[in-house]
């Protein structure tokens, strides 16, 4: 009997502790569009594309933000030291992942440009047969961005992060395993910082 392969399993973490400085006293994230919050929407995106499970870490402004994903079939955590910055979310989101994960997708959650396609690109793309371990997500201008995917053999790259930053250092120092993929749109690269930031995304279509 031939032995079935075994199936390639993923998990979504999506950044949303951090704080608002930029948006006029306002929390970005609660800001809406058609009466959905960019932090539900970005979320929903990443629940629609079926890749795995998805968990949301939390910080700055718990209970206004939790409330926007009562309703969402998400794990949901508070990082308690989330005001370390970036790397404190990315390190409680990977001490919360299942032993058999293969890789995670790092999202960031004021970008709502993101899709739940752009989620399945980068799934899509791993294959460490070939060294594809690093999934960067890249606009159709050629632009980097977000999200991010990084395999396995990151995990505990990504869990000795240290202050506000991300997985940059781990993807330059890492070149021959990361691989770029091409996502829809400007996805990757716009995000929400500022008030004019929100009106733009607000008068798209």
């Amino acid at each position: 009997m031939q032995k079935s392969e075994k199936k390639t399993c993923f998990e979504i973490l999506i950044m949303a502790a951090g704080f608002s400085s930029r948006m006029e006293g306002e929390d970005k994230l609660l800001k809406k569009k058609n009466n959905k919050s960019i932090l539900a929407h970005v979320v929903e995106q990443a629940v629609k594309s079926e890749v795995g499970f998805v968990r949301v870490i939390l910080g700055y402004n718990l209970e206004k933000r939790e409330r926007e994903l009562n309703r969402l079939p998400v794990y949901r955590y508070f990082c308690s030291n989330y005001s370390e910055g970036l790397a404190a979310s990315i390190r409680c989101g990977l001490n919360q992942i299942n032993n058999n994960v293969d890789g995670v997708i790092i999202a960031l959650s004021d970008m709502p440009l993101v899709t739940s396609d752009d989620y399945r690109l980068l799934r899509d793309n791993y294959d460490p047969s070939n060294k594809k371990e690093i999934c960067q997500s890249k606009s159709e201008k050629g632009l980097i961005g977000h999200p991010i995917l990084f395999g396995k053999r990151f995990f505990n790259n990504l869990k000795s992060l240290s202050g506000d930053r991300g997985g940059k250092a781990i993807i330059n120092n890492n070149k021959e395993f990361v691989t770029e993929v091409f996502t829809y749109g400007d996805g990757a690269t716009v995000d929400i910082d500022t008030i004019d930031d929100w009106i733009n995304w607000k008068e798209l279509n």
